[in-house]
Protein backbone atom coordinates (compact mmCIF):
# COMPACT_ATOMS: atom_id res chain seq x y z
CA UNK A 1 0.00 0.00 0.00
CA UNK A 2 1.20 3.73 -1.00
CA UNK A 3 2.29 5.22 2.33
CA UNK A 4 0.76 9.36 2.19
CA UNK A 5 4.25 11.07 2.55
CA UNK A 6 5.04 10.65 -1.17
CA UNK A 7 8.56 11.86 -2.96
CA UNK A 8 8.11 11.67 -7.14
CA UNK A 9 11.85 11.97 -8.83
CA UNK A 10 12.66 11.75 -12.24
CA UNK A 11 14.24 13.32 -15.54
CA UNK A 12 13.01 17.00 -16.38
CA UNK A 13 9.77 15.70 -18.91
CA UNK A 14 9.39 12.32 -17.08
CA UNK A 15 6.05 13.48 -16.59
CA UNK A 16 6.23 13.72 -12.87
CA UNK A 17 4.04 17.05 -12.38
CA UNK A 18 1.08 15.31 -14.49
CA UNK A 19 1.89 12.03 -12.31
CA UNK A 20 1.36 13.71 -9.28
CA UNK A 21 -1.45 15.41 -9.80
CA UNK A 22 -2.99 12.23 -11.29
CA UNK A 23 -2.24 10.18 -8.07
CA UNK A 24 -2.82 13.09 -5.45
CA UNK A 25 -6.36 13.27 -7.03
CA UNK A 26 -6.81 9.58 -6.55
CA UNK A 27 -5.59 9.67 -3.13
CA UNK A 28 -7.00 13.07 -1.73
CA UNK A 29 -3.48 14.27 -1.26
CA UNK A 30 -1.96 17.59 -1.85
CA UNK A 31 0.26 17.86 -3.70
CA UNK A 32 3.68 20.51 -3.51
CA UNK A 33 6.00 20.82 -6.82
CA UNK A 34 9.34 21.84 -5.60
CA UNK A 35 10.11 24.35 -8.57
CA UNK A 36 6.95 26.42 -7.29
CA UNK A 37 8.55 25.77 -4.03
CA UNK A 38 12.26 27.13 -4.50
CA UNK A 39 12.19 29.19 -7.77
CA UNK A 40 11.16 32.88 -7.39
CA UNK A 41 9.89 35.45 -10.07
CA UNK A 42 12.71 35.54 -12.51
CA UNK A 43 14.30 32.28 -12.39
CA UNK A 44 16.11 33.49 -9.22
CA UNK A 45 17.54 30.44 -7.21
CA UNK A 46 16.99 29.90 -3.42
CA UNK A 47 20.01 28.57 -1.52
CA UNK A 48 19.98 24.95 0.23
CA UNK A 49 19.30 26.58 3.33
CA UNK A 50 16.28 28.15 1.93
CA UNK A 51 15.20 24.70 0.60
CA UNK A 52 15.45 23.40 3.85
CA UNK A 53 13.38 25.85 5.51
CA UNK A 54 10.93 25.99 3.18
CA UNK A 55 10.76 21.96 3.63
CA UNK A 56 10.76 22.05 6.99
CA UNK A 57 7.83 24.34 7.34
CA UNK A 58 5.69 22.03 4.96
CA UNK A 59 6.50 18.52 6.72
CA UNK A 60 5.53 20.61 10.30
CA UNK A 61 2.55 21.56 8.61
CA UNK A 62 1.17 18.66 6.58
CA UNK A 63 0.28 15.03 7.74
CA UNK A 64 0.17 13.59 4.46
CA UNK A 65 1.93 15.26 1.16
CA UNK A 66 3.03 14.67 -2.34
CA UNK A 67 6.10 16.32 -3.61
CA UNK A 68 7.61 16.39 -6.93
CA UNK A 69 10.44 17.64 -8.48
CA UNK A 70 14.31 16.80 -8.37
CA UNK A 71 16.99 19.02 -6.07
CA UNK A 72 19.71 16.62 -5.40
CA UNK A 73 21.40 19.12 -2.74
CA UNK A 74 17.87 18.26 -0.36
CA UNK A 75 17.38 14.67 -1.16
CA UNK A 76 18.58 13.22 1.82
CA UNK A 77 16.54 15.28 3.94
CA UNK A 78 13.25 14.88 1.54
CA UNK A 79 14.09 11.06 2.36
CA UNK A 80 14.41 11.48 6.02
CA UNK A 81 10.65 12.82 5.73
CA UNK A 82 9.46 10.76 3.11
CA UNK A 83 7.23 7.30 3.44
CA UNK A 84 7.28 6.22 -0.56
CA UNK A 85 9.60 7.31 -2.89
CA UNK A 86 8.81 7.19 -6.67
CA UNK A 87 11.30 7.34 -9.18
CA UNK A 88 10.38 8.01 -12.96
CA UNK A 89 13.16 6.39 -14.41
CA UNK A 90 12.13 7.28 -18.13
CA UNK A 91 14.65 6.77 -21.03
CA UNK A 92 15.74 10.35 -22.09
CA UNK A 93 14.59 9.37 -25.68
CA UNK A 94 10.75 9.01 -23.85
CA UNK A 95 11.63 12.52 -21.77
CA UNK A 96 12.91 14.36 -25.42
CA UNK A 97 9.59 13.07 -27.27
CA UNK A 98 7.34 14.78 -24.10
CA UNK A 99 9.66 18.15 -24.67
CA UNK A 100 8.95 18.25 -27.91
CA UNK A 101 5.23 17.64 -27.18
CA UNK A 102 5.25 20.49 -24.92
CA UNK A 103 7.39 23.04 -27.45
CA UNK A 104 4.68 22.21 -29.81
CA UNK A 105 2.18 23.32 -26.75
CA UNK A 106 4.23 26.65 -26.66
CA UNK A 107 3.47 27.24 -30.43
CA UNK A 108 0.73 26.92 -30.27
CA UNK A 109 0.39 29.36 -27.18
CA UNK A 110 -0.14 27.74 -24.15
CA UNK A 111 2.22 28.02 -21.79
CA UNK A 112 2.22 28.14 -18.50
CA UNK A 113 4.37 29.54 -15.06
CA UNK A 114 6.47 27.10 -13.51
CA UNK A 115 6.86 28.74 -10.54
CA UNK A 116 5.38 32.62 -9.81
CA UNK A 117 7.26 34.86 -12.11
CA UNK A 118 8.69 31.97 -13.88
CA UNK A 119 7.17 31.09 -17.74
CA UNK A 120 8.52 27.76 -18.87
CA UNK A 121 11.31 27.90 -21.10
CA UNK A 122 12.66 25.41 -23.65
CA UNK A 123 16.32 26.33 -24.63
CA UNK A 124 19.69 24.16 -25.48
CA UNK A 125 20.31 24.06 -21.44
CA UNK A 126 17.27 22.20 -20.53
CA UNK A 127 17.83 20.24 -23.42
CA UNK A 128 20.81 19.02 -22.26
CA UNK A 129 19.46 18.49 -18.85
CA UNK A 130 17.07 15.74 -20.39
CA UNK A 131 20.00 14.53 -22.10
CA UNK A 132 22.93 14.16 -19.32
CA UNK A 133 19.89 13.47 -16.96
CA UNK A 134 20.65 9.37 -17.18
CA UNK A 135 24.52 9.76 -16.29
CA UNK A 136 24.70 12.61 -14.39
CA UNK A 137 21.71 13.50 -11.90
CA UNK A 138 20.61 9.94 -12.03
CA UNK A 139 23.77 8.79 -11.27
CA UNK A 140 24.01 11.24 -7.59
CA UNK A 141 20.33 10.58 -6.62
CA UNK A 142 20.69 7.46 -6.96
CA UNK A 143 24.33 7.51 -4.74
CA UNK A 144 22.19 9.64 -1.92
CA UNK A 145 19.07 6.93 -2.46
CA UNK A 146 21.39 3.84 -1.99
CA UNK A 147 23.44 5.71 0.75
CA UNK A 148 20.78 6.63 2.70
CA UNK A 149 19.84 4.82 5.82
CA UNK A 150 16.06 6.16 6.01
CA UNK A 151 13.46 3.71 5.78
CA UNK A 152 10.99 4.08 2.41
CA UNK A 153 9.43 1.70 0.03
CA UNK A 154 10.85 2.85 -3.08
CA UNK A 155 8.97 1.99 -6.90
CA UNK A 156 10.78 2.03 -9.93
CA UNK A 157 8.73 3.22 -13.47
CA UNK A 158 11.20 2.38 -16.16
CA UNK A 159 8.77 3.85 -18.59
CA UNK A 160 4.87 5.09 -19.63
CA UNK A 161 3.70 1.16 -19.41
CA UNK A 162 4.62 0.81 -15.92
CA UNK A 163 3.58 4.15 -14.75
CA UNK A 164 -0.30 2.71 -16.30
CA UNK A 165 0.14 -0.61 -14.82
CA UNK A 166 1.00 1.28 -11.57
CA UNK A 167 -2.43 3.88 -11.44
CA UNK A 168 -4.27 1.01 -12.64
CA UNK A 169 -3.42 -1.32 -9.70
CA UNK A 170 -3.91 1.87 -7.12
Amino acid sequence: MIANKILILGSPCSGKTTFSKSLGNILNIKVYSLDWLFWRPNWKKTSKSERISILKELYKNEKQWIIEGNYNNVLEYQLKHSKTVILLNFSRYTCLVRLLKKKFSHIIGKRFEVAPGCMDKIDWKYIKSIWLYPSRDLAVLNTIIENSKCSFEMILLNNPSDLNIFMDKI
